[in-house]
């Protein structure tokens, strides 16, 4: 019997049942399984890439070329920040099973600071290799084939 008709619906039979709950099972272990895989990557790039920012920070400050890796300095710290940020949203996806919007939007702040840093950061360079440019009329236009390089590479990355 394929089932029966109760208030205008088809009823499932229970065999069909038990198979629809076993096959939602086997797809909550395996979202569980690639959190947990994707939060080890995450943490261990977060890791290594801390590491590393404690390191150049220590041959600046040796080196005494601080101030000029300040801004390659922050500009890793804020990406340690925002995997550590995607990491958190994959920490509250796996408790929940549920998506949020708020460490979403978090992400995207920190994402789009470092942009700005970085972005900020280029143009003062240019503008110290060339400032001509930056006197002549049209002279900010030479940025945007390099602002457009670096946003679509970025592109890539992800």
């Amino acid at each position: 019997m394929a089932g029966a008709k109760v208030a205008g619906k088809v009823e499932e039979a229970p065999v069909v049942a038990r198979l629809r709950e076993r096959i939602a099972r086997v797809f909550a272990y395996l979202e569980d399984v690639m959190y947990v895989g994707l939060a080890a990557l995450l943490a261990l790039c977060a890791l290594v890439l801390l590491g590393a920012t404690a390191l150049t920070l220590g041959r600046s400050v040796v080196g005494g070329g601080l101030p000029g890796s300040i801004v390659g300095l922050l500009d890793q710290l804020l990406l340690v920040l925002l995997i550590v940020e995607l990491l958190y949203t994959v920490h509250v996806s796996f408790r929940e099973h549920l998506l949020t919007a708020p460490p979403f939007l978090l992400v995207a702040l920190i994402a789009t600071v470092r942009r700005i840093l970085v972005l900020t950061a280029e143009t003062k360079t240019a503008a110290q290799a060339r400032p001509e440019a930056f006197r002549e009329p049209g002279g900010l236009s030479l940025l945007a084939p390099h602002a457009g390089r670096r946003s679509s590479a970025g592109a890539e990355r992800r």
